[in-house]
């Protein structure tokens, strides 16, 4: 497999020694069977579901990872699943979703992954749009939500069809629903078939078969579609690369010092690129053991760090926080921590100093990035001095440019002056998914995208984040796309105009509030009431501001800073 990291030491681009480990062809397919081959009893998966104990983990080891992987990779096939198809995963996290990752790229088809927090609205745009021809899908009531309820509304014709047979009007692509029901694997739904029965379906499909078909594969191919929304409030379907996916992620693991033997705790959903990337497709990389969890909860956490002798871990300030928070913190050994990661969202200076004395992680670093560009393009150096780690989000990774451009002119910018944060590689997206016009908008003729963020350079190459140019809310790690929430909120019979912004908050970073124009008294409980069950819990205003002088500029336009600090003024909230 992959080399020691002491052997990279001469290498200007460690891109190449994976390179050289997969055969010239950075594939999912060809990294799953290499890291079986190179480290075949040596934990690939732990998972931890939250009605059960610390003790009763789920476990595979990377032998038993690629025997499930080809199993169900077979059974996609037996179903007629094309390379270049698109399949969709519905699940929080559970040991099948890596499967499922795992085996849909081994064959040549794309995963999409769908958060398990959206509800009716957003789950049909990302099925249709995506054109999922099928979904592997959690069964039981979860999060408050009904998923089945949901694919039922959007699909009724389900209710009366043959497994694989859906002809739905709705959701035209879609033919096959795969269920998982953790409470009772059994349990049959109509229209649909249970994991453990799908994975019987490809028996009569050869190895050879299968690996015909993985042979077809490109690192150039598109592995998976991660959806995201832009300034038209619709989301994007960003479609990554094998080689972008799995370059980018391993990376990573360098950066963190990781290598076999390594036990990488990451608690942050396999729906966002932080898990599904920096977890799945990292781990077998490097021969590390992933261990995630499928509910969050700061105890828990800190009993999982305890129990795995966690060495790295991948998580938000808010984990942290909790974790650190909690009444019984001291009580448990959290020493085998090293090394991580503490991103997708704003980090307090001040926390990141905490965290790293309080839980033992003198090499934490800091990373910035999007999905667009497969995750992160700059990482601050594990050794490198506190206060720089807190203050920048690092330097470019091996591979990657990033510049800093002119917002008008897209001039280059030196050292010091505010733009706009770019980047080019072979990390970054093929486009967005069937929408040419927006990938135009974002990768420029030169190849570099175009993140939508402020930052500035130094001289030495480390990047700090100065503001965003898109309208995007982080919420506790969950992005919230201003534009799409206004456009959802102008269905609501009174709402004649809708501006929705990120107000500070102390629990999640930031939340949205609503600026709202009406035809009639409005509250606060009347918009969540119409929100809830319809778009993501997070995305929800937790303010309100109805029919306020709104700033404007000359040209009409909403200055939406200043509606922030009239919020903070006006809520009492903490900049």
């Amino acid at each position: 497999m992959s080399p020691s990291l002491p052997s990279l030491a001469n290498e200007k681009d460690p891109r190449l020694a994976l390179r050289r480990a997969l055969g010239g062809n950075v594939t999912v397919g060809n990294l799953i069977d290499t890291a079986a081959a190179a480290y075949p009893t040596t934990d690939a998966l732990v998972f931890f579901d939250h009605t059960k104990t610390v003790a009763e983990s789920e476990r595979l080891t990377y032998r038993q990872y690629k025997e499930k992987v080809d199993q169900l990779a077979k059974s996609l096939m037996a179903m007629g699943i094309q390379k270049g198809d698109n399949v969709a995963i519905w699940m929080p996290n559970v040991i099948e979703w890596a499967i499922v990752q795992m085996a849909t790229n081994k064959i040549g088809a794309a995963n999409v992954s769908v958060n398990t927090m959206l509800k009716t609205y957003e789950t049909e745009h990302i099925l249709t749009q995506s054109d999922s021809k099928a979904i592997f899908m959690i069964a039981d009531a979860s999060l408050e939500t009904d998923y089945m309820g949901i694919l039922y509304g959007l699909a009724p014709e389900l209710q009366t069809s043959e497994f694989g047979r859906l002809k739905s009007s709705r959701l035209p692509f879609l033919k096959s629903v795969i269920t998982l029901s953790p409470s009772d694997r059994s349990k049959q739904f109509a229209g649909a078939i249970t994991f453990d029965k799908f994975m019987e379906v490809g028996k009569h499909i050869t190895d050879e078969e299968l690996m015909q078909r993985q042979n077809s594969v490109t690192e150039n191919d598109v592995a998976q579609i991660l959806y995201t929304s832009g300034t038209t409030g619709l989301p994007k379907g960003v479609a990554l690369l094998h080689k972008g996916v799995i370059e980018n992620s391993y990376v990573c693991g360098l950066s963190l010092g990781c290598n076999h033997g390594d036990v990488q705790f990451n608690p942050l959903p396999l729906f966002h690129i932080g898990c599904s990337h920096l977890g799945t497709y990292c781990s077998p990389t490097l021969g590390l053991t992933l261990v995630s969890v499928d509910r969050w909860e700061g105890e828990r956490g800190l009993q999982i760090i305890q129990q795995e002798r966690a060495t790295a871990i991948i998580a938000t300030p808010t984990h942290f926080t909790t974790m650190m928070q909690h009444p019984d913190f001291e009580k448990y050994d959290v020493t085998s921590l090293r090394t991580g990661i503490m991103g997708a969202t704003a980090v307090p200076v001040q926390l990141f100093k905490d965290v790293i004395r309080r839980m033992h992680l003198p090499e934490l670093t800091i990373t910035f990035g999007q999905t667009e560009t497969c995750g992160i393009i700059t990482q601050t150096g594990r050794d490198a001095p506190v206060e720089l780690r807190a203050e920048t989000v690092g330097v470019a990774q091996p591979g990657v440019e990033v510049v800093i451009m002119d917002t008008g002119t897209h001039r280059i910018l030196p050292p010091g002056e505010v733009g706009e944060i770019c980047a080019r590689s072979s990390n970054n997206m093929k486009g967005y998914y069937k929408d040419p016009k927006a990938t135009a908008q974002t990768i420029d003729s030169d190849g570099w995208l175009h993140l939508g963020d402020l930052g500035t350079l130094d001289n030495d190459g480390n990047l700090r984040f100065r503001g965003r140019l898109k309208d995007m809310i982080i919420v506790g790690g969950e992005n919230v796309y201003a534009a799409e929430v206004e456009q959802f909120l102008l269905s609501h019979p009174k709402v004649t105009a809708a501006f929705v912004i990120g107000v500070p908050d102390a629990k999640y970073g930031e939340v949205p509030m609503a600026y709202l124009q009406t035809s009639g008294d409005i509250t606060l409980e009347e918009i969540r009431a119409f929100c809830k069950g319809k778009i993501a819990s997070f995305k929800i205003p937790r303010h309100i501001a109805s029919n306020v002088e709104l700033p404007m500029t000359p040209t009409a336009k909403i200055q939406k800073f200043k509606l922030r600090e009239m919020a903070i003024s006006q809520f009492g909230l903490s900049k």
